[in-house]
């Protein structure tokens, strides 16, 4: 097995890492649900929008109490970053008898893919989230992205509930 080590991200020493994987995540979502996501023109636009977020001090505290960037690195090259959730909550607590690990998403830098890593990196994830405590994972994947949701289920995960959404006018 490829040697992958996985770090939490330092939001302000990693970025540069972590901007362009978000970046094409964002071109493929803007695509599929123009509706939900920003159309960013551009990497610089895309940048701009980051750094008027980061600007937003409430905003950011919450992000790094709640949620953070782990990054996936081979021979010191940044391959993949995953966007997760700790969701362990007091009404959790009340109905399930689970620490949930929720990846908000997980990217390969592109450059990558098509050589297995994904499925490394996915398997290295699940072994450090059960280091550290956490008895179930759930994500979130788009409907149509197929090479995804093949990576997901070769990695054991299981279609449980189905996420729908709404345009509120």
């Amino acid at each position: 097995m490829e040697n992958i080590t996985i770090y939490i991200a330092d939001i302000k020493n990693d970025f540069q890492y972590i901007a362009p994987l978000l970046y094409d995540l964002q071109k493929q979502h803007a695509q599929t649900l123009p509706k939900l996501f920003r159309d960013v023109k551009s990497y610089e636009d895309f940048i701009k929008l980051a750094e008027e977020f980061e600007n937003q001090e409430d905003k950011i505290r919450l992000i790094k109490e709640l949620d953070f960037f782990l990054l996936f690195k081979k021979d010191d090259n940044v391959i993949a970053c995953a966007y997760v959730q700790d969701k362990i909550r007091v009404a959790d607590i009340a109905f399930f008898d689970a620490h949930y690990l929720s990846v908000a998403c997980f990217i390969v830098d592109s450059q990558y893919r098509g050589q297995g890593l994904g499925e490394i990196c996915f398997s290295n994830l699940k072994k450090w989230a059960l280091g550290r405590g956490y008895t179930q994972m759930e994500l979130s994947v788009l409907h149509n992205n197929k090479s995804a949701i093949a990576l997901y289920e070769k990695s054991g995960l299981i279609k449980e509930m189905l996420t729908m959404t709404c345009e509120l006018k």
